[in-house]
């Protein structure tokens, strides 16, 4: 693996941490990780034993799934960090999700905000929206951003 691949990876966990620990600080959501190396680490230990077009589905899956803990709100979300937002591969990593795991949100921290919708808001508007205050109140935002700055920038 290259150095920067390896930055990267980094990057995308960090994100990952940031908002798992996000929605949970609101307390309406369980934050449940959904990825192939939660859900069966002996499978990432043994990824060239299996058919490649298999292993790319799995392993593409989206990060979480919020559940709601009354049980009625149920989202399945990709997490990224781009340095720079990047409309045209936001767009394309929609459109991919979609094709794939059906109804599915995509949220995306970068330095300067966090973004957040549903891959058919996306698609059908053709950008995504900033994280709204719906979701998570705006001085949460800044903590988190904040906090991701902090990271990111090591």
């Amino acid at each position: 693996m290259s150095f920067n691949f390896d930055k990267s990876l980094i990057k995308g966990k960090i994100a990952e941490l940031v908002f798992e620990e996000m929605f949970h600080s609101q307390g309406r959501f369980e934050v449940l990780p959904n990825g192939y190396e939660y859900k069966a680490p002996e499978i990432a230990q043994n990824l060239q034993n299996l058919d490649k077009e298999y292993f790319a589905r799995l392993r593409h899956q989206p990060d979480f799934i919020l559940l709601s803990w009354d049980n009625k709100e149920k989202y399945l979300v990709e997490v990224k960090y781009e340095s720079i937002k990047n409309e045209s591969r936001i767009l394309e990593t929609a459109k991919n999700l979609r094709n794939n795991y059906g109804p599915t949100f995509l949220f995306v921290a970068t330095p300067e905000a966090f973004y957040f919708a549903s891959c058919a808001k996306i698609i059908e508007n053709g950008y995504i929206e900033k994280l709204h205050e719906n979701w998570i109140p705006e001085e949460v935002q800044q903590k988190y951003l904040k906090l991701l700055n902090e990271f990111i920038s090591k």
